[in-house]
């Protein structure tokens, strides 16, 4: 598990920050249905993830198709409480 983790890592730093990514990379991102929800800054927008995992696939599209020019993991959790009712 360990090193996978690290595999992980060792992957997602070449990806964004040497910016070598290309949407094949990006879809060779294999994420498990774990519910760890996670709140992303994508753009503008505060965007709830299932998982960290789904985030970095998520944006790894966006940014390479240049729908958004960058992407951050901003915590653990989802953005808004559960019954938070933006409108």
């Amino acid at each position: 598990m360990k090193i996978l983790f690290t595999f992980y890592v060792a992957f997602f730093a070449h990806l964004f920050v040497m910016g070598a990514a290309s949407l094949a990379d990006c879809n060779k991102i294999m994420c498990q249905r774990s519910m760890r929800p996670v709140c992303g800054r994508v753009g503008r927008k505060l965007v709830t993830y299932p998982s960290k995992c789904v985030f970095r696939h998520d944006t790894c599209i966006l940014i390479e198709t240049k729908k958004v020019k960058h992407a951050k993991l901003v915590k653990n959790g989802p953005c808004y409480p559960t019954n938070y009712q933006p409108w």
